[in-house]
């Protein structure tokens, strides 16, 4: 069975769960550069650890950028 989540408004599918956290590692994406919207809500950072993504998630990642 395969996990079905959208990130940033594509559908993506997965082989396996996994936690906010893997997903940003497979990402190629640092966590303490990225900001979660998980399923509409903002997320805060100490729970990508612990958040498993389900089936049917929608998350918006945003990366943060230096600039000025």
């Amino acid at each position: 069975m395969s996990l079905k989540i959208t990130i940033n408004g594509e559908k993506q599918e997965f082989e396996k769960a996994f936690t906010l956290s893997e997903l940003i590692e497979q990402l190629g994406l640092h966590e303490k550069s990225v900001f979660i919207e998980y399923n509409r809500e903002p997320l805060a950072r100490e729970h990508y650890k612990s958040q498993r993504i389900k089936d049917g998630d929608n998350l918006e990642i945003v990366r943060m950028m230096a600039g000025g």
